[in-house]
């Protein structure tokens, strides 16, 4: 799982769960990625503190591209 919280406006990954805020979890499956993204879940999950996150960033965070 890949924790995500809602820093300055934006969505930052949080590997070491050490970050202060509203956060997340994402498994680190592609495919749940492009579905989180796809359905706005994680603005939702971080209550509209953050506009959400392009796939390629979050692909990026999860070390599949």
């Amino acid at each position: 799982m890949l924790r995500l919280v809602a820093a300055e406006n934006e969505v930052v990954p949080d590997p070491h769960k050490r970050l202060p805020g509203r956060g997340c979890s994402l498994c680190r499956d592609p495919e749940c990625a492009r579905k989180a993204v796809k359905g706005k879940q994680i603005s939702r999950a971080l209550r509209g503190n953050a506009p959400e996150p392009a796939i390629e960033a979050v692909l990026r965070w999860l070390g599949v591209a």
